[in-house]
């Protein structure tokens, strides 16, 4: 099977990657896990929200978006290393029953700094409503195989790292323990949010709930996948 390269993804070039739909049930189900806000779980109290009405978690939206980039894009890639995202924005409420059109767009390719065998290329990642309107954005710095076999040899120095922003004095952290009013806290404080414990049941179970693979096996990932990460952190929080 040919795969595609950096060279193969031109800045400009739109890849579409299918749609994805939210039924309230599922809506519900993974915010009551991993985001219980009364905008994710309660159709009377979510009225009264930002958000005015119940709406998806946008982790759940974030993590199904990359389940269709998994299969939909970088299945079909000579994709290496872990992808970094740079930037994302939800920019409107997905509301269940919503049907997203999602595409991922090549703004941006430089060769990588630290392999000549390797090409970073970075995609926007869309979700488009039934509007035209972008609901939300991820942007991804991703490292893809270049066909030129140029040597090791060529490989660029990592960038130096200032000693002297690293030795700047800080003052104690303060820890806090909640948060009420916007006064209580000071820029450096620390919240302390527990633990999290992660279980093959729980790692199931969020690849169930959001379809998400190991891109090495196209397999239901049996470790934890980044996203999980997140919405564990978010569960905390």
């Amino acid at each position: 099977e040919h795969k595609l390269g950096g060279e193969d993804l031109h800045v400009g070039c739109v890849i579409p990657l299918g749609d994805m739909t939210f039924s309230r049930k599922e809506i519900v189900t993974f915010a009551g896990i991993y985001d219980p806000q009364p905008a994710h779980i309660d159709d009377e109290e979510a009225k009264s929200t930002l958000l005015g009405g119940l709406a998806a978690s946008g982790w759940h939206s974030c993590a199904a978006l990359w389940a269709r980039a998994q299969t939909g894009l970088l299945a079909h890639c000579r994709h290496r290393g872990r992808p970094v995202i740079t930037d994302i924005r939800w920019l409107a409420p997905v509301r269940a029953d919503d049907t997203l059109q999602l595409r991922a767009i090549v703004t941006h390719r430089k060769p990588c700094p630290r392999s000549a065998r390797l090409g970073q290329t970075t995609l926007r990642y869309d979700a488009v409503n039934e509007t035209g309107s972008v609901v939300m954005n991820l942007k991804v710095n991703h490292a893809f195989e270049r066909r030129a076999d140029e040597p090791l040899s060529n490989i660029c120095p990592r960038p130096s790292v200032d000693s002297g922003a690293r030795n700047t004095p800080q003052r104690p952290r303060r820890r806090v323990c909640s948060v009420s009013f916007f006064e209580q806290v000071e820029t450096g404080d620390e919240i302390d949010l527990g633990t999290y414990t992660f279980t093959d049941r729980n790692i199931a179970e969020f690849t169930t709930l959001t379809g998400l693979i190991d891109s090495r096996t196209g397999d239901h990932s049996t470790q934890v996948n980044a996203w999980h990460l997140t919405a564990a952190w978010m569960q905390r929080i």
